[in-house]
């Protein structure tokens, strides 16, 4: 069976070796903040992109989820292998 091909995000990286990330977004963060309570006292969790902007996400609403700092830092060490992600 032939593959379709990609479109999208995935045609553009593999066409260029770039993605042109999404900047982080101060209102999309508030607006999340002010619809979903924290799961615990909030200066020990963050506000993260499931998927991250600098491989695509987006700023929207089902793309965000609160997330423990020290996950938070563990996933960054993830995200940021392989890839130049900003945070190191």
């Amino acid at each position: 069976m032939k593959k379709p091909p990609l479109t999208g995000i995935a045609a553009l990286f593999l066409a260029t070796g770039t993605v042109f990330a999404e900047e982080r977004s101060p209102p999309a963060i508030r607006q999340f903040i002010q619809q979903n309570p924290p799961p615990g006292p909030r200066s020990d969790y963050i506000v993260d992109h499931k998927i991250p902007l600098s491989i695509g996400g987006t700023n929207a609403q089902d793309n965000l989820q609160w997330q423990s700092k020290p996950d938070a830092k563990a996933k960054d060490n993830v995200e940021c292998d392989g890839h130049k992600c900003g945070r190191r």
